[in-house]
């Protein structure tokens, strides 16, 4: 699902120390854990996943981003147990990143 300059560089999600970067990377991040709206021993597991530009040049991030990212949200879009709320531009770093915030149901007692 994601984009394929993507794929190669899939990392967990550090955006304290993410270094220096020579390729697009994507970082996932475990972010929370709700039940909102879930029946009796169901939850909602949440992740931050974002799609960071190596480029430093922020406009040439910008425009080698934004169709990546609506690609990737394209492709989770009709996913039956993946929903996605949220895509923010941000700065990660001295980087651009689109981070795109997603959920899926798991039962509380799956580890």
């Amino acid at each position: 699902m994601l984009p394929a300059d993507f794929r190669a560089n899939v990392k967990p999600y550090t955006v304290r120390a993410i270094g220096t970067l020579s390729a697009p990377t994507v970082f996932i991040d475990y972010t929370r854990i709700t039940h909102d709206g879930m029946p009796q021993g169901a939850m909602l597991d949440g992740f931050d996943i974002a799609l960071v530009s190596p480029l430093t040049d922020f406009a040439k991030a910008e425009d080698y981003l934004d169709p990546a990212v609506r690609e990737f949200v394209r492709a989770i879009d009709p996913a039956p147990d993946l929903a996605w709320s949220e895509t923010n531009k941000r700065e990660l770093s001295e980087y651009l990143a689109w981070v795109v915030t997603v959920s899926f149901p798991t039962a509380s007692h799956q580890e």
